[in-house]
């Protein structure tokens, strides 16, 4: 279909802000993230189109595009060209998810921004009365709080963000509750209750075909690894993680590569250099499933084998 209204040449205004819904939503849900082809259809589709349901509708779509395939600094751009008509023109919901992209784009470079745009996006998301939204902006602003240490209030948003998933039956957000649980548990040091989180996310991700869902319970699996005092495997999965993102171009939000880059200057401390490089170079040959199998012990609290 795409195809052919770029041939048409007209693309209608309502199916720009269509596309723009259901982009930003496959970008938050982490579904397509891939999905080159399908981006570069839609941006030459607005190449033709310009005007394109004015700046708001625009912005909307390209600021979810670009922010799904790492260029953060223009899905910033676009998102501060389009949120001052968001909050005059458009529902709530949309508003928020707006400053959800907004937000994950700038944790890398304005931290403290991020989370005045989070924060934002989980008043409008409360004051909307729309549990979808609010479940998702609140997986991803206590994600940031748990980078910050702020635990506490990181676990009350992501338990509450389970319940919804529950209630309304929506597998992705429960993926993405029990990922983001795993993730305050293991930053608490409690391995014990980060495993079967994680075992679940890893359990949902699968369900739903989600790559790079399962990509990030890798980089969560190898600091997992960390706390079971089993650092070869934390390498390993680092560089199945790393190799997988290389080969489908897979971005990770920043926030992601923040809590990252902790496990990888962790596990490089914690192993002689020779054998520090030769388990990324065994987890580099892996693939995710091999990664998954050998990370199984940890998923089911079990001791690791000896080696």
């Amino acid at each position: 279909m795409l195809a052919w209204i770029i041939r048409d040449r007209r693309p209608p205004d309502r199916l720009i802000r269509a596309l723009g819904d259901v982009w930003v939503w496959l970008m938050v849900r982490g579904h397509l993230r891939q999905s080159s082809t399908l981006w570069q259809q839609i941006g030459a589709l607005l190449a033709q189109q310009p005007r394109a349901g004015g700046l708001t509708a625009r912005g909307w779509l390209l600021a979810g595009g670009w922010m799904n395939v790492g260029e953060f600094a223009r899905a910033i751009t676009l998102a501060d060209e389009a949120l001052p008509d968001a909050r005059r023109l458009e529902k709530p919901s949309r508003t928020a998810l707006m400053l959800l992209v907004r937000g994950i784009s700038r944790a890398e470079t304005a931290h403290d921004q991020a989370r005045t745009d989070l924060a934002e996006a989980l008043a409008v998301a409360r004051a909307a009365d729309d549990a979808l939204v609010l479940g998702y902006v609140q997986a991803h602003y206590g994600a940031l709080l748990c980078l910050d240490g702020e635990l506490d209030r990181a676990r009350a948003l992501h338990d509450e963000t389970l319940t919804i998933a529950r209630s309304i039956g929506d597998e992705n957000l429960r993926a993405e509750a029990h990922y983001v649980l795993a993730i305050d548990a293991i930053a608490a040091g409690d391995a014990g209750s980060a495993a079967p989180h994680l075992a679940a996310a890893v359990r949902h991700y699968r369900n739903l075909d989600h790559f790079e869902g399962l990509t990030r319970c890798l980089g969560a699996l190898s600091a997992l690894a960390l706390e079971r005092h089993d650092p070869s495997l934390a390498a390993r999965l680092i560089g199945t993680t790393a190799a997988v993102r290389d080969r489908f171009g897979l971005n990770p939000w920043p926030y992601v590569t923040q809590a990252e880059r902790r496990t990888i200057k962790q596990a490089a401390a914690l192993l002689p250099d020779s054998e520090y490089t030769a388990q990324l170079a065994a987890g580099r040959g892996q693939t995710v499933d091999d990664a998954l199998t050998a990370a199984l012990p940890i998923l089911e609290n079990r001791e690791p084998a000896a080696t």
